[in-house]
């Protein structure tokens, strides 16, 4: 038995041996196979999981520890804020590893050209792809050129080295100028867009500058992108000033891994930076998803930033030797540690969940019914603000709201579990409603109710609020429809107009599923959004499903008009609002030097085919919005009138809230009480609206005229009232009587805020030539807490404040039936400066 068993063990010995023998060459062979580049085809070819941008035409190549798209046809891929961001051909399109490759989309690898204030996308004429996959490494080369009016000509050669064994990409690119004339001002980079935006990067010019990379955490694997670059400073682009036939370099590295600790393990292996793992441990009776935040003491740079499961209750991450802050976001409860990374021993911090209580929340009026309104906590020191739970930023692939303090309470109330301890609780709907404010004690082994009671205090006859200009996480924003819907409720919006980045959003369905059709009217419409030319909404638009951007237009063009144009085609009677006009490099009249002392120049190829002018962005009305109601006004007293518009632009909830400001449009309801969009437009169109953040305007010329209308007078004596009213809690401190663009009467308005009726006042003045009458009304007390948006700088210029700026009453005292501008003179079209002009921050 035992020779028997003897010879039977040699037998398959030897088996075994010639398998094995076997096996590698086996392995390789159908590694070989499987690594050749695939050239996809057919839509059911099509690695859909992968990448969302993949299309017939397209190119993958697969690998142990990656795979890899990339683009092979001419086509626009939008960024994860639904801008136009470049093209996909020649570029990574698909990145991840093959066990972990959902939502694998990515964009890398386009040309970045900023040039003179203006940025451009070049694009690869000719892509090349391995034939085969050896043991080493793939190489994908793509090239172009671009050529700008001035001359400038500049060779494009990108090459991709693929380490399909490692999980890792290298990225080189050269620019050469092939041309006469030497490029000044140049900045030179390569695009990389996760298209996801939760990331974290420890970059520090001071402390970390060696760590130019960022992290992107994405459903079910995690990528770093290695800027191994010289840092850009500002003022001082790279490469600056390139000479006719000088080169210049940019290098880059991808990585991809499943496990954030992996990457971050290879990252500081790749810089020779010795880290050492540390152990973090979460409270295990939290069961709910949780964020852990973890930032480097005196620089405040961010070393992890990770969403972590309802199952997981531990995290392992290696940090370099330091002093580190780690914070987990256990919603609502916060709990912070410091602690030391040293190279003497393993590093281990317990966050516990601090003692938590339970208050049941009503909102109500006087009468006990129930108020679509919001409370708002404040932490009262000790005692941490809470931090509501967000939308998960990991499946909507978008930012999240980093701060909501806020919570909505239905009409049955709302149970709200907090951290004990003291808070100043704030319940609100609006600005036409009154205020109720509570300090609130949190115990943990007595549950409270608390019951706020608002009242309308405002009365506002033939008035509608409209806010015409907000985003949802269809583009950049952080909140879902139903969020958004809820919010727009909460703070007392009649009428709102979905305007999501290059796409069109309906708001209906989710209206009408939640059962808010008879409070809120909805419409929807899009912000067609063009880098360093200008952002401008269109509404109303029809919602077309089969469409790729919903019914929007392409936002392509070289030039201004042809957006416009493009808009008014696809959608006639179409309203067009150019947004926030002096906001940086989103706004238009700063991208094309619109004269700031009177508008008396302008850039040759800017386009005044628009219809309306957001003068309010937001509600801090002596930020850039200060600069665009000057341009308002100089167009005024040009003879350009565009009715002005006030929006939120929110993209949040708190610290962003929908409605302020907002439009305020002069439309009778009638009996029915429902709001007809297509008239409650054409009103907006002509101007009988005003912006607000609050406060309410009646101007009356000769009992008659308000704003947007014209009246024809003889040259004499012109009687004017003028009311202006809102909540007791809002303070208003000087009304201004702008005449022609110049604030001729200034009424303070001391000891009055704490009444509904601010100011009502009859006055009559001497007026001979044709003038256009303005009513702007201030106050200086800032609008928080209604409002979460303290000032950033501290200063009033960033503060939120009780605002309101009307369209014009048109006086004609020359008898030809029609305002005649003070300034004849229209604005004379000039070429470009060679500085760009001068750029109003936000």
């Amino acid at each position: 038995m035992r020779g028997l068993f003897f010879r039977g063990a040699k037998f398959y010995s030897r088996v075994i041996f010639f398998l094995l023998l076997f096996m590698p060459l086996t392995s390789f062979w159908v590694s070989g196979e499987q690594n050749k580049p695939v050239f996809l085809q057919n839509q059911a070819d099509l690695p859909l999981l992968l990448s969302r941008l993949v299309r017939p035409g397209d190119v993958l190549i697969s690998g142990p520890r990656l795979k890899v798209i990339f683009g092979g046809t001419d086509r626009t891929i939008m960024t994860h804020a639904n801008y136009a961001g470049g093209n996909a051909k020649g570029t990574i399109i698909g990145a991840a590893p093959p066990e972990a490759e959902a939502e694998g989309q990515v964009h890398a690898g386009v040309p970045v050209l900023r040039i003179q204030n203006r940025t451009y996308y070049a694009l690869y004429s000719e892509v090349k792809f391995p034939p085969n996959l050896d043991k080493g490494p793939a190489t994908v080369e793509a090239s172009g050129t671009f050529t700008d009016g001035s001359g400038l000509k500049l060779n494009i050669q990108t090459t991709y080295t693929l380490n399909l064994n490692e999980g890792r990409v290298d990225i080189t690119s050269t620019i050469t100028n092939t041309g006469k004339v030497a490029s000044t001002n140049l900045s030179y980079s390569l695009l990389f867009d996760a298209l996801h935006s939760y990331n974290f990067s420890p970059f520090n010019e001071s402390y970390h500058r060696q760590l130019n990379f960022r992290v992107y955490q994405k459903k079910s694997h995690c990528l770093a992108w290695l800027n191994l670059n010289p840092p850009a400073r500002p003022g001082a682009p790279v490469p600056g000033r390139l000479a006719p036939g000088q080169s210049f370099r940019v290098n880059y590295i991808l990585l991809a891994d499943p496990k954030l600790d992996q990457l971050l393990e290879r990252i500081y292996q790749y810089y020779k930076l010795p880290a050492y793992r540390s152990v973090f441990l979460l409270p295990s009776e939290y069961s709910g998803w949780k964020e852990v935040v973890i930032t480097h003491v005196l620089s405040g740079s961010t070393f992890c930033r990770t969403i972590l499961d309802g199952s997981t209750s531990f995290l392992e991450i290696p940090l370099p030797e330091d002093i580190y802050r780690v914070r987990a976001h256990l919603f609502p409860a916060v709990a912070e540690k410091t602690f030391a990374v040293e190279k003497t021993g393993a590093t281990r911090v317990e966050l516990r969940l601090p003692l938590m209580g339970k208050i049941k929340l009503r909102l109500q009026d006087s009468q006990g019914n129930p108020v679509p309104g919001k409370v708002s906590f404040i932490g009262l020191q000790p005692t941490r603000t809470p931090y509501f739970r967000p939308e998960n930023p990991v499946e909507t692939s978008r930012s999240f709201e980093g701060f909501k303090n806020s919570v909505f309470p239905p009409p049955e109330g709302l149970e709200v579990e907090l951290p004990v301890g003291t808070y100043l609780a704030s319940a609100s709907h609006g600005p036409e409603w009154s205020l109720d404010q509570k300090v609130v004690e949190i115990l943990a082994d007595s549950p409270a109710e608390v019951v706020f009671s608002v009242d309308r205090v405002v009365e506002k006859p033939g008035l509608v609020s409209l806010d015409p200009h907000m985003h949802t996480f269809l583009s950049d924003g952080t909140v879902s429809i139903a969020s958004r819907l809820r919010s727009l409720l909460a703070e007392g919006v009649e009428v709102a107009i979905a305007t999501d980045h290059n796409v069109v959003t309906d708001y209906e369905p989710v209206l009408r599923r939640l059962g808010w059709e008879n409070e809120l009217t909805v419409l929807s419409g899009t912000e067609v959004t063009v880098p360093d030319m200008l952002h401008f909404n269109v509404y109303p638009l029809p919602y077309r499903e089969n469409e790729e951007r919903k019914g929007a237009i392409e936002p392509v063009a070289e030039k201004v008009g042809s957006l416009f144009a493009a808009s008014r085609a696809k959608s006639p009677g179409v309203l067009l609002q150019v947004n926030h006009p002096r906001a940086g490099t989103l706004g238009y009249f700063n991208n094309y030097e619109l004269d700031l002392l009177s508008a008396a120049k302008v850039n040759e190829s800017f386009d005044l085919g628009f219809d309306l002018l957001e003068v309010m962005n937001g509600a801090s009305p002596l930020s850039s919005n200060s600069f665009a109601l000057e341009d308002w006004l100089h167009l005024l007293n040009r003879g350009y009138f565009y009715p002005l518009v006030g929006s939120s632009d929110s993209h949040t909830i708190d610290g962003g809230e929908p409605g302020y400001a907002r439009t305020y449009v002069l439309y009778d309801r009638g009996e029915a009480g429902s709001v007809d969009p297509n008239a409650l437009l054409e009103a907006v169109k002509k101007g009988k609206a005003f912006a607000s953040t609050g406060p309410l305007v009646d101007l009356r010329v000769n009992d008659s005229a308000t704003f947007g209308d014209s009246l024809s007078l003889k040259p004499g004596p012109v009687n004017f009232r003028l009311r202006v009213w809102g909540a007791p809690w809002l303070q208003v401190d000087e009304v201004r009587f702008i005449l022609n663009g110049e604030r001729r009467l200034v009424f303070p308005l001391q000891g009055k805020s704490s009444s509904v009726v601010k100011m009502d006042e009859a006055f009559s003045l001497q007026l001979e030539k044709d003038t256009a009458c303005v009513v702007e009304v201030i106050g200086k007390k800032t609008l928080f807490p209604l409002l979460q948006q303290p000032s950033d700088s501290g200063l009033l210029r960033d503060a939120v404040l009780p605002y309101a700026i009307t369209n014009p009453v048109f006086l004609d005292f020359d008898g030809n039936g029609k305002f005649d501008a003070p300034w004849p003179q229209k604005i004379e079209e000039v070429k470009p400066s060679a500085s760009g002009g001068i750029i109003i921050r936000r």
